[in-house]
């Protein structure tokens, strides 16, 4: 989760929503979310829940640096655009 976050906040307009710890899970403000979350469903992932502080990511050890990547750069994509 801590590899997600990092590389999502990478992305311009993408920032965490709290700075506390976290575990699997964290939240982050993320231009054009549902768009985004589209994106990456018809990619075959699951990106996360969009709630009213943005959207809720989870990450477990059973995702894989790749599979991480690969979602980072959808996001990347669809916010280039």
């Amino acid at each position: 989760a801590a590899e997600l976050a990092a590389q999502l906040c990478k992305i311009d307009g993408v920032k965490l929503v709290f700075t506390g710890p976290y575990f699997h899970e964290f939240v982050t403000e993320l231009p054009r979310a549902k768009e985004v979350l589209e994106a990456l469903e018809q990619a075959g992932i699951l990106g996360g829940l969009e709630i009213p502080e943005g959207v809720l990511w989870c990450a477990t050890e059973k995702a894989t640096k790749a599979e991480l990547d690969r979602a980072v750069s959808i996001v990347k994509e669809v916010l280039a655009k």
